[in-house]
């Protein structure tokens, strides 16, 4: 496995967790509670 796998493998699954944030933030807009 490349040295930088582990980099990259953390950086995609931040990057899942802000767009899940995003979606959730503009769904809590949308419908507000």
């Amino acid at each position: 496995m490349p040295p930088n796998m582990p980099i990259l493998f953390i950086h995609k699954q931040y990057a899942t967790k802000i767009w899940a944030d995003l979606v959730y933030f503009f769904v809590t807009l949308r419908n507000p509670v």
